[in-house]
């Protein structure tokens, strides 16, 4: 759920270019399975009010660090290890997400950079600090590429977003929901084949529901309509990280969708 999904391109005609398709479409759907219950940890999240601002629960000066970025007047901007329990981070791993703090030289919840976010990329990418930071500033520099802000806007109404893809309201409400606004919007709405339940699992999991063999796959490719429904994907995949991530927060611990 923090990276874009891509569809390769159809090699051949006919019913090898619908396969082409419907393979990447279920290998992008296991792909976001995978990514959803890899991040199940058992953690706690953060309080409704850190969102106000980290200085709050801890974000503090420290000296600049080998490897670190982002100063204030010179002053390096870091997690503390205090914040970082409270926000829900396990104790285990409370040392390597504040590194990751400092080396993105996080500022703030945006952009996903509170500490349970933060979380998920490190456990994305293994466990290693250096990996995850390279995989938070590949997701953000896409995000703002991609212009989700407008994209988010003409598929629903409810959520705040930057022109730099980031959030601008509360990180932990979520309010987003499906209302089209431009032709194309409009027809991936009804021709589509993935969406989320409006009321989440007794656990407060989001849940996704993807009918995967009720497309048109050749008459998708056929139609030149890949990239329609594809961006139409990424507002889906935006929803569930956004959906789940919200919910991390408000119950204090890492949410999958599900």
């Amino acid at each position: 759920l923090l990276e874009p999904p891509s569809l390769p391109p159809p090699r051949r005609r006919g019913r090898g270019r619908a396969a082409s398709v419907a393979a990447a479409a279920v290998g992008v759907a296991t792909a976001a399975v995978t990514a959803c219950h890899g991040f199940s940890l058992v953690a706690e999240a953060l309080p409704a009010s850190f969102t106000l601002g980290f200085r709050k629960l801890g974000w503090k000066g420290m000296r600049a660090s080998r490897g670190a970025v982002g100063t204030v007047d010179g002053t390096m901007l870091a997690l503390s290890r205090d914040a970082a329990l409270e926000a829900g981070v396990p104790e285990d791993r409370v040392e390597e997400i504040v590194r990751l703090a400092v080396e993105l030289g996080a500022l703030g919840a945006e952009p996903l950079s509170d500490p349970l976010t933060l979380l998920r990329f490190y456990n994305a990418r293994g466990e290693e600090v250096d990996a995850a930071a390279d995989m938070h500033r590949d997701t953000t520099a896409w995000r703002a590429d991609y212009c989700l802000s407008d994209l988010m806007s003409a598929h629903g109404e409810g959520g705040d977003y930057k022109s730099d893809g980031s959030r601008s309201g509360e990180s932990s409400e979520w309010s987003w929901h499906t209302k089209p606004s431009t032709p194309e919007a409009q027809f991936a709405s009804r021709h589509g084949f993935f969406g989320r339940l409006s009321q989440p699992s007794p656990d407060n999991e989001p849940i996704l529901v993807w009918r995967i063999g009720s497309p048109d796959y050749a008459g998708i490719v056929r139609e030149n309509l890949v990239d329609v429904f594809l961006r139409a994907w990424v507002v889906h995949m935006e929803d569930a990280l956004q959906a789940s991530r919200a919910a991390s927060l408000r119950d204090r611990r890492v949410i999958p969708a599900r």
